[in-house]
């Protein structure tokens, strides 16, 4: 890999991960500590830490983890069309 492709994917793994953690904060309240992006070929990953909100730590404390999935589940799925609706339009990476 040339040192300018390097240089743009670190760009673009960046954007994604600002993106990511700012939408996160609007829509949760709070976004995560930290984010890592990972794009390999048309495969984006984003890891996300300490993203709970204090009422999935309040159900963690209180082992209702299968609350929490449902509710991440169905708040991925209708954040989904935002995500995609976002990055949409921004010009594609080159």
């Amino acid at each position: 890999m040339a040192e300018g492709d390097r240089s743009s994917l670190g760009e673009a793994r960046a954007k994604v991960s600002k993106d990511i953690v700012r939408l996160q904060a609007e829509y949760d309240g709070k976004g995560p500590t930290r984010a890592k992006t990972y794009i390999v070929e048309d495969l984006v990953v984003v890891v996300l830490e300490e993203s709970f909100t204090r009422a999935e730590k309040t159900l963690a404390e209180r082992g209702e983890k299968d609350a929490i999935e449902h509710i991440r589940r169905r708040f991925q799925q209708q954040m989904a069309t935002i995500s995609r609706a976002s990055w949409s339009r921004r010009p594609a990476a080159r």
